[in-house]
C-alpha cells in the first residue's frame, strides 16, 4: 500500500503467500502486479507456476498466460517446462515431450525438465528413454553446484 508502483514490493508480497501455500492470494498479488505494469518480466510465467500450485488448476488458463509469457521472453526456459506440466497433467504427450525437450534445450543443466520428461517416458511405456533421462536428472540433481 505504501509503494503501488514498486514491483518488488508484489513480489516479495506473492513470495510470502507462496509460501504460507495461499496461491490465490498470490495469484491475486502477481495480477495486481501485471496490470500495474504490464511489461514486467515474467509476470506471467510468475503466475503461471502460481496457478499451477492450485489444488484443482485451470490448464487451459495456465496455457494463456504461458502464450503470454512466450511472447515477452521467447526463450524463457521455464515457460517451456511450465508448458511441459501442464500437457503433462493433461495427456498431452506429444506435446509435453516437445515442451519439455526445448526446456531442456534452452537450460541443459536443469534437472526439473529432466525429471518430468522420464516420468512422460515411464508413462509412454519407453522404458530405456525414461531410464537414460532419469539419470541425467540425477547426475545434475548431484553435479551441479546450487
Amino acid at each position: 500500500q505504501r509503494v503501488p508502483d514498486e514491483p518488488k514490493a508484489y513480489l516479495q508480497l506473492a513470495d510470502a503467500y507462496r509460501k504460507t501455500a495461499d496461491s490465490a492470494h498470490e495469484i491475486q498479488v502477481l495480477r495486481d502486479l501485471a496490470q500495474r505494469s504490464p511489461d514486467y518480466p515474467e509476470i506471467h510465467t510468475l503466475i503461471a507456476r502460481a496457478m499451477l500450485n492450485l489444488d484443482s488448476p485451470d490448464y487451459a488458463k495456465v496455457l494463456e498466460d504461458l502464450a503470454l509469457a512466450e511472447k515477452a521472453l521467447p526463450s524463457d526456459p521455464e515457460t517451456f517446462y511450465l508448458r511441459g506440466k501442464v500437457f503433462l497433467a493433461t495427456n498431452r504427450d506429444a506435446e509435453a515431450e516437445q515442451a519439455l525437450r526445448r526446456s531442456i534445450e534452452l537450460r541443459p543443466m536443469d534437472p526439473g525438465p529432466y525429471y518430468q520428461l522420464g516420468r512422460l517416458y515411464q508413462k509412454m511405456g519407453k522404458a530405456e528413454l525414461a531410464r537414460e533421462t532419469l539419470a541425467r536428472m540425477q547426475y545434475l540433481k548431484n553435479n551441479t553446484p546450487k
